[in-house]
């Protein structure tokens, strides 16, 4: 049974977790002195049981309890005390036992023996959630829900809580360092208050996936969290699923391949400024930018300009960023003898890469428009 001890008596603490060892079936994950740094994991990581010293007026003892069981009242809260005047209020917090000091080995026993009792027929704290799979969305922005216009956005108590979720659902299954996640989300936050929002934080995500009925877990491992999906889906995960297994490219499955496209509604996080996000954002967007210019391929091989025309539009209007679409569209439009196309798709590539990247259009996009108007000046000089 996952334990806390809470005493501001550091032989205290050693001399419990002695004889809890002897006795067993007690799985002691934290032993504190101070009762703020007791918060933060129980925050984080929140036990099955927690034995507090109710003692500790000055250090918040009785403070700490109250918000363990404003949280947590699912903890089972066993109360150490000198002072018999604070039974009253210990069975006011719902305390399931109460250990006068100096206690014994026998009384130890006594109170174990509930507590696994207790543990043994209590109700899972979570059912498991019925109906469909849930699914997080991360296409433009974090949502929740089983389709994409039934989803509804996840809310936060704070930026951090959605950024650290965000991050570890990148990294879904790996182990992230705590240190590391300190340096990429709190990088100008001394040590120990970048800890205790990183606990707060975790503590956050917690919370809104259980009221959510989302099945997804944060295990705490070693030094650092491994986000589990256990079972939810991702809606980028599901879209490259589907791409991957779609049949090839024909007359007849024209149609799937075109639904695999609109089911990209967005970049990527896109609503978010996540410097740290850039990569993935990137690596689907060329995904989805091979298989739009895949299907404008096909049309332009069987002779369908204006259908190739039609596909590169909606993925100029994608991805506006994207100077080979410019390039692909001034081509196609000269085979089909739009001049005036031709020049408005460069005029407007030049717009956008001074606007967006202070640049100029590629050499070989720059060459290949001189030609192009001198091609063009010399059919007219010849009429």
């Amino acid at each position: 049974m996952k334990t806390i001890l809470v005493d501001n008596e550091p032989l205290t603490l050693k001399l419990l977790e002695e004889e809890l060892g002897k006795i067993g079936g007690i799985d002691v994950v934290g032993s504190f002195s101070n009762p703020e740094l007791a918060l933060q994991h129980i925050l984080a990581d929140p036990p099955i049981a927690l034995f507090l010293d109710i003692d500790m007026q000055e250090h918040g003892g009785m403070q700490l309890a109250e918000q363990v069981m404003q949280q947590f009242p699912e903890v089972m809260l066993i109360f150490l005390t000198e002072q018999e005047k604070y039974a009253v209020k210990a069975f006011e917090l719902s305390a399931h036992d109460y250990i006068m000091k100096p206690f014994s080995h026998e009384r130890l026993c006594m109170t174990v023996e509930r507590l696994l009792k207790r543990a043994r027929i209590a109700p899972p704290a979570v059912l498991p959630a019925s109906g469909p799979a849930k699914m997080i969305h991360c296409f433009r922005s974090l949502r929740i829900g089983p389709k994409g216009d039934e989803s509804a956005t996840l809310k936060w108590k704070t930026l951090k809580a959605q950024e650290l979720f965000a991050y570890l659902l990148e990294h879904r299954g790996k182990l992230i360092r705590k240190q590391d996640l300190l340096d990429q989300l709190w990088p100008e936050i001394e040590w120990r208050r970048g800890t205790s929002q990183l606990y707060t934080a975790i503590y956050q995500i917690r919370r809104i996936m259980r009221e959510e009925g989302v099945g997804i877990r944060i295990v705490n491992r070693d030094e650092g969290y491994t986000l589990d999906l256990n079972g939810v889906l991702l809606d980028t995960e599901e879209w490259e699923r589907k791409i991957k297994r779609i049949p090839p490219l024909t007359d007849e499955t024209l149609e799937q391949h075109q639904q695999m496209l609109e089911m990209y509604p967005g970049d990527y996080l896109l609503e978010y400024s996540y410097e740290w996000a850039e990569r993935e954002r990137r690596r689907l967007r060329t995904v989805w930018l091979r298989h739009a210019q895949h299907i404008a391929q096909h049309f332009d091989s069987i002779g369908n300009e204006a259908k190739a025309a039609q596909q590169y539009l909606l993925i100029q209007k994608q991805l506006p960023s994207e100077e080979q679409i410019y390039f692909d569209l001034m081509r196609l439009y000269d085979r089909m003898n739009e001049r005036f196309a031709v020049q408005r798709q460069y005029e407007q590539l030049l717009k956008m890469l001074r606007q967006e990247f202070d640049a100029e259009p590629l050499t070989l996009v720059q060459q290949w428009y001189e030609q192009w108007q001198y091609k063009h000046s010399q059919r007219l000089s010849a009429q």
